[in-house]
């Protein structure tokens, strides 16, 4: 199940845009209907059909228990910053049990740090014990490092296909380093290789990428926009096992005059032969935690030809540094121009265009 786990990296701002045709309701064990909707920090994706509550009637030792339907693939999950757990070893653990569930259903960690790098990974389908068919509860514990150049976790609970998943009684920690890792994904990047320098152009824009070498930035009059523009291309090479390479342009801006207003960024995209790329925004506070982040509402993949891209994002008012950035996944070529940031306290973002607060701490473990 390694692509469900990479996916939920793919996407790490999906589960926070909830589609309505997504949610169904779920049957009680005495027959009521009860809207299905994540606890507290939770976000639901996946196949039509899924559903997420709180089950009073399947419990853990007289606790509530989180029950997830899947009508096909699914997974209710959370991010949160990683600025509490920075330099430690943690882990994320409960019980969990399934019916009917012949794909089977993981539970898993990640770490991920600068622009798409990925810094460590740990799902239950590496552990002897499976949570596929029809089980009672069975314990799960996932043990991972956590760098200090981490930005932010996401915790996860996965369905492979139809069936019904409970989890109960979960705990998230930091642990002394003489408990065992777990094993981890293969692809990881290693924070040393997430390497940045100042683009070629002097208005404040850096390349940041998992292999610098491989990737090029500059500015240059495209035939079909006959105005200056910047772009980001690569041809990397990727052995089998290691990171997906990646680069992005990026810009930092103070965040302090703009603390407590909305940024509407808008600016145009055009990708050739681009694996994906994207657009996104997020802040940091005076620690380099990150605070909100928003991220376009799809991603470029292939040819497309200049296409508007805008993102709204929340400006804290701890932040003190806010980020742009314009960011390739493999290779390709991704040209932007026409950078238009405003700042906008009235301004009320749509239901896919809500930033995305990350919490200190896990929300909603044990109900």
């Amino acid at each position: 199940m390694v692509s469900l786990v990479r996916f939920a990296g793919r996407c790490r701002l999906a589960f926070f845009l909830l589609a309505a045709a997504a949610l169904v309701c779920l049957p009680t064990t005495s027959g009521a209907v009860e809207p299905a909707s994540p606890p507290a920090g939770w976000g639901l994706v996946g196949a039509p059909g899924a559903g997420v509550r709180l089950d009073k009637q399947n419990t853990y030792r007289e606790q509530a228990s989180l029950h997830l339907h899947a009508a096909g693939w699914a997974q209710v999950l959370q991010e949160i910053s990683a600025a509490n757990y920075r330099g430690h070893r943690v882990m994320f653990r409960g019980v969990a049990k399934v019916e009917k569930m012949p794909a089977g259903a993981l539970m898993y960690v990640r770490v991920d740090g600068p622009g798409t790098s990925e810094f460590a990974s740990a799902t239950t389908e590496k552990q002897s014990v499976k949570f596929s068919g029809t089980t009672d509860w069975r314990n799960f514990s996932l043990v991972v490092n956590v760098p200090k150049q981490a930005q932010d976790l996401l915790l996860g609970l996965a369905a492979n296909g139809p069936g019904d998943l409970w989890v109960a009684d979960m705990e998230f920690k930091v642990v002394d380093n003489n408990v065992p890792l777990s094993p981890e994904e293969s692809g990881m990047d290693q924070p040393g290789n997430v390497q940045r320098r100042p683009a070629r152009w002097s208005n404040g824009w850096s390349i940041v990428s998992n292999d610098l070498s491989a990737y090029q930035a500059s500015t240059a009059t495209p035939v079909d926009l006959k105005t200056p523009a910047y772009f980001v291309n690569g041809n990397p090479h990727q052995e089998r096992g290691q990171a997906t390479p990646w680069a992005a342009l990026e810009q930092e801006m103070d965040a302090t005059p703009y603390q407590g207003s909305m940024l509407s960024l808008a600016t145009r995209l055009k990708a050739v032969g681009v694996s994906r790329g994207m657009l996104s925004a997020h802040t940091e506070d005076a620690a380099g935690a990150l605070l909100t982040k928003a991220q376009s509402s799809h991603d470029l993949r292939k040819d497309v030809s200049w296409t508007d891209e805008t993102v709204h994002l929340q400006i804290p008012k701890n932040a003190v540094k806010l980020v742009i950035s314009v960011s390739l996944v493999g290779g390709g070529e991704l040209w932007c121009t026409g950078f238009k940031p405003t700042f906008d306290n009235d301004y009320k973002p749509r239901e896919n265009e809500r930033t995305v607060v990350l919490p200190r701490a896990p929300l909603s473990l044990r109900f």
